[in-house]
């Protein structure tokens, strides 16, 4: 595992193991015949659960971005999490292997000191769980007029442009339009002059977008 970020805040030592938990929904029913089905459900909200170092002084094999930072940096990162309350982005890039990007709340998080086994540093185990979108749409019917929730990343259309909405990520944007997030190097080399662009200097991923951008979406090379 190369680089892990809790929204644009990179971890010094990424985690040397993430548990991702896929939840269910499915529930099973007795009918009349006593036969028994399963009814299939959307799945429940993934879960990510890892543990990270937070190092009190400079290894070699810790990466900052802007230089070394204190574990005291990282707490209260966490704590502004927790307290605003708001989604963030989860990214997982790995070296030639696919990557993650996925949009969680911070569930718990728990802070390890112990001088036998770290000395002065710091160990934090965090729980995050998947953040889906939604909103609320006025459908009309016979009857009047209902509201009905649903996830606001569902479209009718795959239109040849997309322009990025807060929250928005490639993976996402391209699991929304190929169906296989995996691709989201596809969009981001159609569009890297415009996304390496916006992104020197800033230390973020390459593969960060921004809202407002126009991207195209298309396979196979810049264009």
């Amino acid at each position: 595992m190369h680089e892990v970020y809790l929204d644009s805040m990179l971890l010094p030592i990424a985690p040397p193991q993430i548990t991702t938990k896929i939840g269910n929904r499915n529930r099973t029913a007795d009918l009349v015949s006593g036969d028994e089905i399963n009814i299939i459900k959307s799945p429940a909200l993934t879960q990510i659960a890892f543990s990270f170092l937070l190092p009190a002084q400079v290894y070699p094999f810790a990466v900052y971005d802007g230089g070394f930072k204190k574990p005291d940096y990282y707490l209260s990162k966490l704590q502004n999490m927790k307290k605003n309350g708001k989604p963030f982005r989860l990214h997982i890039i790995r070296n030639n292997t696919a990557s993650t990007s996925l949009k969680v709340t911070l569930e718990n998080y728990e802070i390890i000191e112990d001088a036998d086994k770290t000395g002065a540093d710091i160990i934090v185990n965090v729980t995050l769980k998947e953040y889906r979108n939604y909103s609320a749409v006025k459908t009309s019917l016979k009857s009047g007029v209902t509201r009905k929730i649903i996830p606001d990343d569902k479209e009718i259309s795959s239109p040849k442009f997309h322009v990025v909405k807060k929250g928005d990520c490639l993976w996402e944007i391209a699991q929304k339009y190929f169906g296989n997030g995996n691709d989201f190097k596809e969009i981001y080399n159609a569009n890297k002059d415009m996304i390496d662009k916006r992104n020197s200097g800033t230390g973020y991923p390459i593969y960060t977008i921004y809202p407002g951008q126009k991207l195209i979406i298309k396979k196979g090379g810049n264009t």
